[in-house]
């Protein structure tokens, strides 16, 4: 009988052979071998066909190679039924240098690209002097690429030298992968001459070193979302179409996209910028975002080159170096109930419905603030301090850092300070948090003073009743007993928590100096829309303000209102005319009055009354003078009350 196993394990098999690979094919994912030994293979001269050189493959997908590259030198063997099998790679004619190491794993494709892993717990991905390190043992991360770039569902992180847009094909297919980092590198760099070509290691004449940016972009919800603006987003779950064409290329999707935050795009919820803050077509922006320009100032383009430097160095000294924006989102509903975007075109209501939260510093230290002011259903900021349940419950021995759930899932509980007043309310009822010491609801108030209390003196003539004289007529009717409302209502359609702008508590003194303007010599703008109400305490000499006024003093009172406002536009903002009225608090609950109004002058005190002058005492009167007391003296001799008429 034939021995068929005897014959497969006792076929001749050829020897290890030399050979370099010549080409691959594709379709059959094999390399073609050409043996170094120039004899014929099954009669001719053509080279074999080798399986791909793959150092792993299983089915699962796991695979390690790379693409055959022709002239490399190989090892192949030919086995069992003829078929040859790659067995290694040869060095001969390898030019690239590789540094051994008993110690380290390298894998490598270039200079520039290469993995070491060391058995001290070291990876080292990159070049040697670009590279990302990973420690282990020391446990560090850490990487020396000079542009480094990050995007992620949160946000996108640049920091690298400043590339722009110069000029912009519609026609091309890369205007919109943010992602392309060779596609933004070839970008226009902007450097310390924003008009000339930047170089880098040179300390010639032609110095141009290019500026620096860290900036990041954070979204509200992941950019691949594609969250529009309201509108758009309102017509979406409506199931209705609101699809237009455009031809221009969309500029939230270049990398480059800078000081754009809008409603019209509010998924880019927040943007900062450290360095040089620079628009979209490469111009360095001052405080107000205006270009600055280096047209006549170029550095390479003057003879003068000292004087060219002076004057670039003083126009970066104005672009700005740090930058936080918020896109701040704004009641688009309002009244109406109907949805509408801010109006571009319309500066109305100091165009309120289009400011954002930004704080802008530039090189010199100067900044620029603007807070925006809230909608009628927006919040209204408490005087409160806070603490987790977890830290409060006494549960697990009252253990603070117990991970603990109440059922109605409330995790930061609140406890008011200072004197709150005015109750916050919904149209369904309380809507303020609960005191968790008071067990009532916190109310809006001042930190030190009762804000009721304030003017406590104006608010009624009971401390000014001590005039026997019926005749002298006091009118308090023109002071509002209520200086502030007592109610603030934050939904519904009579929401009035709006207009709103921040609250600042501070628990200890401040001490502000204030410098002066060149031009004019001032110190302090102060233009406020709505009025002031402020209680100032009293120091351990009961002084309440000691002020030390230099020049003069000039107060004018009425006059012209703020008409620019629609949420007013019901109330009086034409002229009217002013009324001072100060009252100085005596022993007793009694008050000394200065007041001057539309009727005069009138001046009431309970205590003495003295006029003294070193030069002439005037008294003129148009009409009727009229001197009354119970005793009257003129030049050391008594005038009779009811004698008779001079």
């Amino acid at each position: 009988m034939y021995n068929m196993s005897a014959k497969i394990f006792n076929e001749e098999v050829g020897l290890l052979r030399e050979g370099s690979i010549v080409g691959y094919d594709s379709t059959k994912r094999v390399a073609l071998v050409k043996l170094t030994i120039n004899e014929p293979i099954q009669g001719n001269y053509t080279p074999v066909e080798v399986s791909l050189p793959n150092s792993l493959f299983y089915n699962n997908g796991l695979f390690i190679g790379a693409y055959p590259d022709v002239g490399t030198p190989v090892v192949i063997q030919q086995g069992s039924g003829g078929k040859y099998y790659f067995i290694g790679s040869l060095t001969n004619g390898f030019t690239d240098e590789i540094n051994l190491d008993k110690n380290k794993l390298i894998i490598k494709s270039s200079s520039l690209s290469k993995i070491e892993m060391s058995t001290s717990h070291e990876i080292s991905i990159g070049s040697d002097d670009n590279n990302l390190q990973l420690d282990a043992n020391l446990g560090y991360y850490s990487n020396s690429y000079n542009n480094q770039y990050s995007f992620s569902y949160t946000s996108n992180k640049i920091n690298s030298i400043i590339k722009r847009e110069k000029y912009i094909d519609v026609n091309s297919a890369d205007f919109n992968k943010i992602r392309d980092n060779k596609n933004y590198l070839s970008k226009f760099t902007v450097g310390f001459d924003p008009k000339t070509q930047t170089n880098y290691l040179t300390s010639s004449t032609r110095k141009n070193p290019p500026l620096n940016e860290s900036r990041e972009l954070i979204y509200e919800y992941p950019e691949e979302s594609n969250v529009l603006d309201d509108f758009s987003e309102l017509l979406i779950y409506k199931n209705l179409s609101n699809k237009k064409n455009y031809s221009y290329p969309d500029r939230t999707k270049f990398r480059s996209n800078t000081l754009n935050l809008n409603l019209n795009y509010p998924n880019q919820l927040i943007e900062i910028i450290k360095g040089t803050v620079v628009d979209i077509f490469g111009n360095v922006v001052d405080i107000n975002r205006y270009p600055i320009s280096f047209d006549n100032n170029s550095s390479l383009k003057s003879e003068n080159k000292e004087e060219a430097f002076k004057r670039i160095k003083a126009l970066q000294r104005k672009g700005i170096a740090l930058h936080f924006e918020l896109n701040a989102r704004k009641d688009l509903y309002g009244n109406s109930g109907q949805i509408s975007l801010p109006d571009i075109n319309s500066n109305s209501d100091n165009s309120r419905n289009r400011s954002r939260f930004y704080i802008d510093v530039d090189k010199e230290g100067q900044f620029k603030i603007n807070i925006p002011a809230s909608s009628e259903t927006g919040n209204v900021p408490l005087l409160t301090r806070y603490e987790n349940f977890s830290y409060l419950s006494q549960d697990d021995n009252n253990n603070p850092n117990k991970l603990i759930f109440r059922d109605d899932g409330l995790d930061i509980l609140h406890d008011s300070f200072g004197f709150g007043q005015i109750s916050i309310k919904s149209e369904n009822g309380e809507s303020s948090p609960l005191d968790r010491i008071k067990s009532n609801h916190i109310k809006l108030g001042t930190a030190h003073h009762d804000i009721f209390s304030t003017c406590i003196a104006h608010q009624s003539l009971d401390f000014i009743n001590y005039q026997h004289d019926t005749t002298i007529q006091l009118d308090n009717s023109y002071i509002s007993k209520d200086f502030v409302g007592k109610e603030i209502i934050t939904s519904g359609n009579n929401a009035n928590a709006g207009g709103r702008s921040g609250q600042i508590n501070l628990d200890g003194s401040l001490e502000l100096n204030v410098g002066a303007n060149t031009i004019d010599r001032q110190s302090l703008w102060l233009d406020t829309a709505g009025g002031m109400i402020a209680n100032i305490g009293r120091d351990k000499n009961n002084n309440s303000a000691i002020f030390n006024l230099d020049g003069n003093m000039i107060v004018q009172i009425g006059g012209l209102g703020v008409s620019n406002d629609s949420r007013f536009s019901g109330l009086n903002n034409g002229y009217i005319g002013g009324t001072l009225d100060i009252r100085v608090m005596r022993p007793g609950f009694q008050a000394t009055m200065l007041r001057i109004d539309q009727e005069g002058i009138k001046v009431l005190t309970a205590g003495r009354m003295m006029f003294h002058a070193n030069s002439d005492i005037v008294i003129k009167s148009d009409a009727t003078m009229t001197l009354e007391a119970e005793n009257m003296v003129i030049q050391e001799r008594f005038v009779l009350k009811g004698g008779p008429s001079i």
